[in-house]
């Protein structure tokens, strides 16, 4: 048979990752306030107010949506190595060596798995923007310790899930290739 050759190391050069980016904005007051205003305005449009009762409460709503902007970040986020994952879990169960208890169950770690979602977010976070174009990269284990320490729940849940969106996209995106491919209808390449 005459197969043709390829380099393994070739496979993998030059390989790319998911990129992608979640806006989220710090004011919780001001999100709260929006909130509202949307309520409001919803509650409005079924008691049927006059249109301008509907334009002074979106007049307000725009004027919260104007000020919440001031504290919005846009989070660029990348996928990461495997490699520099178990790194990061390496670096964790060295500092932090697991400990079972007495029936042999692992026991919980906090410090530990905090440590591990800061080495995370450092890895998956390549940078951080704000809305006057000021940036923060690159995004240290210190800064994102600093920033899950004081952002609002809500913003550390849509970075999360941004973050596991990049490798849960991948893994759907290679599922439907493989849905669309019928591996056993190709010939094979010498025919």
């Amino acid at each position: 048979m005459d197969a043709s050759t390829f380099d393994i190391a070739d496979l993998f050069s030059g390989k790319a990752y998911p990129k992608d980016t979640v806006t989220v904005y710090l004011d919780e007051a001001t999100g709260y306030e929006i909130r509202k205003a949307e309520v409001a305005i919803k509650d409005a449009v079924l008691a049927h107010e006059s249109e301008e009762k509907l334009e002074e409460l979106r007049a307000g709503r725009d004027k919260l949506v104007e000020k919440a902007a001031k504290s919005r970040i846009v989070v660029y986020l990348t996928g990461v190595s495997r490699e520099d994952r178990e790194n990061a879990t390496k670096i964790v169960t060295t500092e932090f060596p697991t400990e079972t208890d007495f029936l042999g169950r692992i026991k919980p770690n906090p410090e530990a798995d905090e440590k591990l979602t800061n080495l995370y977010w450092a890895l998956h976070i390549e940078k951080l923007e704000r809305p006057d174009g000021s940036v923060l990269a690159p995004v240290t284990e210190a800064d994102a310790k600093l920033f899950r320490a004081n952002a609002p729940d809500s913003v550390l849940e849509k970075i999360n899930k941004g973050i596991n969106e990049l490798s849960e996209g991948v893994k759907g995106g290679f599922e439907s290739l493989a849905q669309e491919h019928d591996f056993l209808s190709q010939p094979s390449p010498k025919g």
